[in-house]
C-alpha cells in the first residue's frame, strides 16, 4: 500500500507540473483505458460524451478479478507428530457494463464527480484442500496432500452470479497534449450479487456459500483518455 501511495504522489506532482503548461481540456467526447487496484483489480474502458453544463454521459465496461486467492486454514486434528489442515481458497472474476453521469466542477473543471449504474456477471471458484504435516524420522516436518493439490480443479465449487449496483466516482483529468488526457480516479462500489443456476459441485464437505449477498469495495485507478 505504501508503494502504491508513493507512485500516486509521484505521478500527481509530475502531471501537476505538466498541467501548468498544458492546453486546456476542451469539452467533447473521449474514450479511455484505466487500470484500477483495490479489493478488486479492474481494467476498464470508457466512452464519455459531453452533454451540457459540465455534464458527461459515460458508457463503460469493466473486467475484474480479485487481487489474489483468499485463504482460510483450519486444523482438523493434531498429535505429537502429525497435524492435519484444511484450506479454503476463493477467487472471483467477471465483467460489468456501466452507464452513468459525471459532472466537472465549475471552479475547477479538471475535477469531476459522478455516479454509475452497473450490471454484470461474476464467477466465483471455491476450492478445498486437505493436507498433513508429519514429523519424519530425521526430525523434519514434511507436507503430504491427502486430497489433490490446490487448484487442481477437484474438491471445488463454481458458482455463477448476476450483479447489480452503483458506483460513486471522483477524478482528476489533466491534458498532456491536444488529444491525450491523464486520469486519476477513485471509486466506491455498492452491489447486490444474485446466484443464478445451481453450483458446479464436487463434494468435500459443507459449502459456505450464500445465494444473495451484498458487496462494497473501493479502488484507485490510473488511466489515459483520448479526445475524439
Amino acid at each position: 500500500m505504501k508503494a502504491i501511495i508513493c507512485v500516486v504522489v509521484t505521478i500527481f506532482f509530475t502531471f501537476s507540473s505538466i498541467a501548468q503548461d498544458s492546453v486546456k481540456i476542451i469539452p467533447g467526447s473521449d474514450i479511455g483505458l484505466r487500470v484500477s487496484v483495490g479489493s478488486q483489480n479492474q481494467i476498464s474502458f470508457d466512452y464519455r460524451k459531453y452533454l451540457k453544463n459540465e455534464l458527461k454521459l459515460v458508457l463503460g465496461v469493466d473486467f475484474l478479478n480479485s487481487p489474489n486467492f483468499r485463504e482460510n486454514t483450519q486444523i482438523i486434528s493434531a498429535s505429537s507428530n502429525s497435524v492435519i489442515f484444511e484450506q479454503f481458497y476463493e477467487n472471483t472474476a467477471g465483467s460489468n457494463l456501466r452507464v452513468g453521469i459525471e459532472k466537472s466542477l465549475k471552479k475547477w473543471p479538471n475535477l469531476y464527480g459522478g455516479v454509475h449504474l452497473l450490471a454484470g456477471y461474476q464467477q466465483k471458484i471455491s476450492q478445498y484442500s486437505t493436507y498433513q504435516d508429519t514429523l519424519n524420522e530425521n526430525g523434519n516436518w514434511e507436507t503430504i496432500f491427502i486430497q489433490e493439490e490446490p487448484f487442481s480443479g477437484l474438491s471445488s465449487y463454481k458458482n455463477h452470479f448476476i450483479s447489480t449496483g452503483a458506483k460513486l466516482v471522483a477524478g482528476w483529468d489533466v491534458s498532456i497534449s491536444e488529444r491525450f488526457i491523464f486520469n486519476l480516479n477513485v471509486s466506491q462500489t455498492f452491489e447486490t450479487v444474485f446466484q443464478v443456476g445451481p453450483s458446479d459441485f464436487e463434494p468435500t464437505g459443507s459449502y459456505p456459500g450464500r445465494i444473495i449477498f451484498f458487496n462494497a469495495h473501493s479502488s484507485l485507478g490510473l488511466g489515459i483518455r483520448y479526445t475524439l
